[in-house]
């Protein structure tokens, strides 16, 4: 309870709602005439454009010349279900266009509508203040009501009820006792006097704007989740789509590779039976040639030793017989090299020699060569698929998941595998906005009115808690490092689907 002058007081409530919404609240101020509330109106309007809280770019006018701006908080006075509005339904403007319209959102769910310019001229006010009758069936954070002789215990009861969290009277009084004595004279008045037929009148009047405010608010949800319900919808086609993608590209790689494989197993199995008919008789000959060559080799050695030993009469015909079996085991050597390009120099080599040698000539054979080359090719297609697949599972990731760094690291499995999840997700989100809708649906009005405005009080209050950890955070990183970026280290938007809502 406040003192003040006549003034003042009038003046005092058109600073609430600057206050009020720097503090994310809602408020409202209730008098008893209508020339009050239009005057507190016209001086929040003017306080708030001062602050920058309304956009005076494009004004347009309303009921009893009533200013409206982008910004303003104003009342649609007149139910109307093609535009969707209701009597003393409160909404914040968001635009006004040249010809009158104006688009404004409802600021409990952020529903939008838009309203031709002669609705407005003749249906749309300042609401930041209002009767104790247009009060009736309001619920916001703080209330402020002003106090005067034309207010009865009705009035004042509603003023002083409106508020959650607070209620303030303010009175024009000389001391404490005046301002309690006025309170009390107000609660003492009675508007029974303006006939019970008018107050019923006015009752059912009020009454029917609380109920078709409440059930254009029910019905803004309910079609705000349908709408929602659908683009879930085509998110969880998309997704589906998208794991489609991927399984096809896992099975196309699979098919690939067991292709690729039959193919290095069949070239490979070719190369060596190729290899194998064509060395068992190279390797044949080889040894046969090496044992002959082993052999005269033997024979000249010992003949060499015999010519040695022999006695005068016999040293002529052992020496001829050393010539002979050297010229015999070098002609062998001649051939052989010819033939195989080398010759084994005694018995212990002959068969590495003969398996090195025919080794080497199967090589050379055009229809081993062309096997084994064959067998090469489908190797090195094996590898190189191996190292294309996950490169080819990379681009399609970051296709479908666009900025999200993780897509550097699946594979057709894991993204199929991601993919459906966000399919079943979206599918699962479709299937609750509905449920949602339909009990939403079944609620009585006012229930699901008050369902709905507690929902969205919750996501307000938990995006203002998420927004005050954020300040928090970056303030702690702003103290560990002053020349830090403010916006380094902070949690960037959602990495969500590139296909998302």
């Amino acid at each position: 309870m406040h003192r003040n002058t006549r003034q003042n007081i009038l003046g005092a409530p058109s600073f609430a709602p600057g206050v009020e919404q720097q503090a994310g609240r809602s408020t409202i101020s209730v008098t008893s005439t209508n020339a009050a509330a239009q005057q507190i109106n016209h001086a929040v309007y003017e306080r708030q454009g001062d602050a920058g809280a309304i956009d005076p770019a494009t004004v347009t006018h309303g009921m009893d010349g009533d200013p409206i701006a982008a910004g303003a908080q104003v009342a649609t006075r007149e139910n109307d279900p093609e535009l969707g509005v209701a009597n003393r339904q409160t909404w914040t403007g968001r635009s006004v266009n040249a010809d009158g319209r104006i688009t404004v959102a409802d600021p409990t769910t952020g529903h939008h509508r838009t309203l031709d310019a002669d609705y407005v001229a003749e249906h749309v006010q300042l609401a930041y203040a209002v009767t104790g009758h247009g009060a009736q069936g309001m619920t916001v954070d703080t209330a402020h009501t002003v106090l005067s002789d034309e207010m009865d215990a009705a009035g004042a009861y509603v003023g002083m009820t409106r508020g959650r969290t607070a209620n303030v009277l303010h009175v024009v009084a000389v001391d404490e006792q005046d301002a309690r004595e006025q309170f009390i004279d107000a609660f003492a008045r009675d508007s029974a006097d303006r006939g019970l037929d008018e107050a019923r009148k006015q009752v059912e009047r009020d009454m029917h704007g609380i109920i078709a405010g409440n059930a254009a608010t029910v019905a803004a949800e309910v079609d705000q989740l349908i709408h929602d319900a659908a683009k879930a919808d085509r998110q969880t086609a998309v997704w589906d789509d998208a794991a489609s993608q991927f399984a096809r590209l896992r099975e196309q790689h699979a098919a690939e590779l067991h292709q690729l494989e039959q193919a290095v197993e069949t070239t490979q199995a070719t190369a060596q039976q190729l290899h194998a008919q064509v060395i068992a008789p190279l390797r044949a000959e080889a040894q046969t040639d090496g044992a002959e060559i082993a052999a005269l080799r033997e024979r000249a050695t010992q003949a060499q030793q015999e010519a040695r030993s022999a006695g005068r009469f016999s040293r002529r015909r052992a020496e001829r017989d050393t010539q002979t079996a050297t010229s015999e085991w070098e002609q062998a050597c001649d051939r052989a090299t010819q033939r195989w390009g080398s010759a084994p120099w005694g018995a212990g080599e002959v068969e590495s020699w003969a398996e090195r040698v025919s080794q080497q000539r199967a090589g050379q054979d055009p229809q081993v060569r062309d096997a084994s080359k064959a067998s090469t090719v489908a190797k090195i297609e094996l590898n190189t698929a191996h190292k294309r697949h996950p490169l080819e599972a990379q681009g399609l990731a970051r296709r479908v998941f666009r900025n999200d760094p993780a897509a550097q690291f699946l594979t057709a499995e894991s993204g199929e595998r991601r993919a459906a999840q966000n399919t079943e997700r979206w599918r699962g989100r479709a299937t609750d906005l509905r449920a949602e809708a339909v009990e939403l649906r079944q609620l009585p009005t006012d229930q699901a009115a008050e369902r709905v405005q507690a929902k969205h009080q919750a996501a307000a209050e938990h995006a203002a808690r998420e927004k005050q950890l954020a300040r928090e955070r970056a303030e702690r990183l702003r103290k560990q490092d002053p020349y830090r970026s403010p916006t380094q280290h902070q949690p960037g938007p959602s990495r969500g689907p590139s296909l998302g809502l």
